[in-house]
Protein backbone atom coordinates (compact mmCIF):
# COMPACT_ATOMS: atom_id res chain seq x y z
CA UNK A 1 0.00 0.00 0.00
CA UNK A 2 2.78 2.67 0.76
CA UNK A 3 4.24 1.58 -2.68
CA UNK A 4 1.37 2.88 -4.24
CA UNK A 5 0.99 5.60 -2.31
CA UNK A 6 4.26 6.90 -2.70
CA UNK A 7 3.55 6.21 -6.38
CA UNK A 8 0.64 8.71 -6.40
CA UNK A 9 1.86 11.38 -4.43
CA UNK A 10 5.03 11.49 -6.79
CA UNK A 11 2.85 11.95 -10.63
CA UNK A 12 1.69 15.08 -12.11
CA UNK A 13 -1.69 14.28 -12.53
CA UNK A 14 -4.03 15.16 -9.82
CA UNK A 15 -6.09 12.18 -8.48
CA UNK A 16 -8.78 12.44 -6.09
CA UNK A 17 -11.02 9.90 -4.46
CA UNK A 18 -14.77 10.64 -3.04
CA UNK A 19 -16.73 9.35 -0.54
CA UNK A 20 -20.49 8.04 -1.92
CA UNK A 21 -21.53 11.32 0.23
CA UNK A 22 -19.33 13.89 -1.97
CA UNK A 23 -16.60 14.61 0.67
CA UNK A 24 -13.10 14.26 -0.79
CA UNK A 25 -11.36 11.41 0.88
CA UNK A 26 -7.86 11.35 -0.63
CA UNK A 27 -6.48 14.25 -2.75
CA UNK A 28 -2.56 13.91 -3.85
CA UNK A 29 0.49 16.35 -3.91
CA UNK A 30 -0.60 17.26 -7.64
CA UNK A 31 -4.12 17.90 -6.58
CA UNK A 32 -3.33 20.27 -3.76
CA UNK A 33 -0.62 22.06 -6.05
CA UNK A 34 -2.86 22.92 -8.67
CA UNK A 35 -5.71 23.99 -7.20
CA UNK A 36 -4.24 25.98 -4.03
CA UNK A 37 -5.77 23.91 -1.34
CA UNK A 38 -4.06 23.04 1.91
CA UNK A 39 -4.05 19.41 3.18
CA UNK A 40 -6.56 20.29 5.99
CA UNK A 41 -8.95 22.05 3.95
CA UNK A 42 -9.70 18.42 2.38
CA UNK A 43 -11.66 17.37 5.27
CA UNK A 44 -14.37 20.21 4.89
CA UNK A 45 -14.27 19.97 1.11
CA UNK A 46 -16.96 17.96 -1.21
CA UNK A 47 -17.02 17.17 -4.81
CA UNK A 48 -19.10 19.92 -5.25
CA UNK A 49 -16.97 22.53 -3.71
CA UNK A 50 -14.28 21.84 -6.50
CA UNK A 51 -16.28 21.35 -9.68
CA UNK A 52 -18.11 24.14 -11.36
CA UNK A 53 -21.40 24.38 -10.77
CA UNK A 54 -22.07 24.06 -14.40
CA UNK A 55 -20.49 20.73 -14.43
CA UNK A 56 -22.31 18.59 -11.68
CA UNK A 57 -24.95 17.33 -13.20
CA UNK A 58 -22.44 15.82 -16.14
CA UNK A 59 -20.34 14.49 -12.46
CA UNK A 60 -23.81 12.77 -11.01
CA UNK A 61 -24.39 11.25 -14.14
CA UNK A 62 -20.87 9.78 -14.28
CA UNK A 63 -20.89 8.93 -10.44
CA UNK A 64 -24.49 7.15 -11.14
CA UNK A 65 -22.52 5.50 -14.35
CA UNK A 66 -19.31 4.23 -12.04
CA UNK A 67 -22.23 2.87 -9.36
CA UNK A 68 -24.27 0.93 -12.14
CA UNK A 69 -20.79 -0.71 -13.07
CA UNK A 70 -20.51 1.29 -16.06
CA UNK A 71 -16.72 1.83 -17.42
CA UNK A 72 -16.55 5.82 -18.19
CA UNK A 73 -14.28 7.13 -21.37
CA UNK A 74 -12.45 10.52 -20.67
CA UNK A 75 -13.99 12.95 -18.45
CA UNK A 76 -14.12 16.53 -18.90
CA UNK A 77 -14.87 19.10 -16.44
CA UNK A 78 -13.83 22.48 -14.94
CA UNK A 79 -12.49 22.59 -11.54
CA UNK A 80 -12.59 25.64 -9.13
CA UNK A 81 -9.63 26.47 -7.25
CA UNK A 82 -8.86 28.21 -3.94
CA UNK A 83 -9.40 31.66 -5.06
CA UNK A 84 -12.27 30.70 -7.66
CA UNK A 85 -10.26 30.75 -10.53
CA UNK A 86 -11.71 27.99 -13.21
CA UNK A 87 -9.33 24.86 -14.13
CA UNK A 88 -10.07 22.68 -17.36
CA UNK A 89 -9.10 19.41 -16.63
CA UNK A 90 -9.49 16.17 -18.47
CA UNK A 91 -8.94 12.33 -17.51
CA UNK A 92 -10.58 8.99 -16.12
CA UNK A 93 -12.63 8.01 -13.25
CA UNK A 94 -12.89 5.11 -11.65
CA UNK A 95 -15.16 3.23 -8.66
CA UNK A 96 -14.60 1.08 -5.25
CA UNK A 97 -16.90 -1.44 -4.10
CA UNK A 98 -17.50 -2.78 -0.82
CA UNK A 99 -20.21 -5.64 -0.41
CA UNK A 100 -21.58 -4.47 -3.82
CA UNK A 101 -22.27 -1.26 -2.67
CA UNK A 102 -20.51 1.66 -4.39
CA UNK A 103 -18.08 3.18 -1.62
CA UNK A 104 -16.21 5.59 -3.23
CA UNK A 105 -14.83 7.24 -6.58
CA UNK A 106 -11.39 7.64 -7.72
CA UNK A 107 -10.53 10.35 -10.21
CA UNK A 108 -7.56 11.20 -12.42
CA UNK A 109 -6.97 14.54 -14.11
CA UNK A 110 -4.50 16.43 -15.92
CA UNK A 111 -4.82 20.08 -16.18
CA UNK A 112 -5.40 21.10 -19.59
CA UNK A 113 -5.40 25.43 -19.30
CA UNK A 114 -2.47 25.54 -21.61
CA UNK A 115 -3.78 23.62 -24.24
CA UNK A 116 -7.46 25.29 -23.93
CA UNK A 117 -5.43 28.74 -23.74
CA UNK A 118 -3.41 27.19 -26.59
CA UNK A 119 -6.49 26.04 -28.58
CA UNK A 120 -7.79 29.56 -28.05
CA UNK A 121 -5.30 31.52 -29.61
CA UNK A 122 -5.26 29.57 -32.50
CA UNK A 123 -9.47 30.10 -33.41
CA UNK A 124 -8.57 33.59 -32.66
CA UNK A 125 -5.47 33.41 -35.16
CA UNK A 126 -8.10 32.01 -37.66
CA UNK A 127 -10.60 34.09 -36.90
CA UNK A 128 -8.28 37.30 -37.72
CA UNK A 129 -7.48 35.69 -40.97
CA UNK A 130 -11.04 35.03 -41.88
CA UNK A 131 -11.08 38.51 -41.21
CA UNK A 132 -7.90 39.64 -42.91
CA UNK A 133 -9.13 37.44 -46.19
CA UNK A 134 -12.34 39.20 -46.30
CA UNK A 135 -11.00 42.84 -46.19
CA UNK A 136 -8.67 41.86 -48.81
CA UNK A 137 -11.31 40.89 -50.67
CA UNK A 138 -12.97 44.13 -49.64
CA UNK A 139 -10.17 46.14 -50.66
CA UNK A 140 -9.65 44.49 -54.13
CA UNK A 141 -13.91 45.28 -54.80
CA UNK A 142 -13.39 48.47 -53.72
CA UNK A 143 -10.28 48.96 -56.32
CA UNK A 144 -12.58 47.71 -59.38
CA UNK A 145 -15.06 49.87 -58.49
CA UNK A 146 -12.69 52.48 -58.04
CA UNK A 147 -11.22 52.26 -61.13
CA UNK A 148 -14.69 51.73 -63.34
CA UNK A 149 -15.60 54.56 -61.32
CA UNK A 150 -12.16 56.49 -62.31
CA UNK A 151 -12.59 55.73 -66.32
CA UNK A 152 -16.68 56.35 -66.38
CA UNK A 153 -15.65 60.33 -64.69
CA UNK A 154 -12.80 60.31 -67.81
CA UNK A 155 -15.57 59.16 -70.41
CA UNK A 156 -18.24 62.17 -69.18
CA UNK A 157 -15.13 64.59 -68.94
CA UNK A 158 -15.03 63.76 -72.73
CA UNK A 159 -19.23 64.82 -73.27
CA UNK A 160 -18.89 68.02 -71.11
CA UNK A 161 -15.13 69.33 -72.89
CA UNK A 162 -16.91 72.96 -73.17
CA UNK A 163 -18.55 73.19 -69.45
CA UNK A 164 -15.65 74.53 -67.47
CA UNK A 165 -17.83 74.07 -64.18
CA UNK A 166 -18.51 70.34 -65.33
CA UNK A 167 -15.25 69.78 -66.07
CA UNK A 168 -13.85 71.29 -62.66
CA UNK A 169 -16.18 68.63 -60.89
CA UNK A 170 -14.78 65.83 -62.52
CA UNK A 171 -11.72 66.40 -61.68
CA UNK A 172 -12.38 66.90 -57.91
CA UNK A 173 -14.40 63.78 -57.89
CA UNK A 174 -11.00 61.93 -59.11
CA UNK A 175 -8.57 64.08 -57.20
CA UNK A 176 -10.68 62.79 -53.71
CA UNK A 177 -9.92 59.35 -55.65
CA UNK A 178 -6.52 59.62 -55.42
Amino acid sequence: DLRYRSLVDSISDMVQSVGVDGKLLFANPAWFKTLGYQTEDLGNLTLWDVIDQEDHSYCRRTIDDLAAGVEIGAVAVKFIANGGKQVPVEGRASASFAEGELSATHWFFQDISERKAAEEKLLQSARLSAIGQAMTGLVHESRNALARSQAGLKLLSRDVEGSERSLRLIDEVLEAQQ
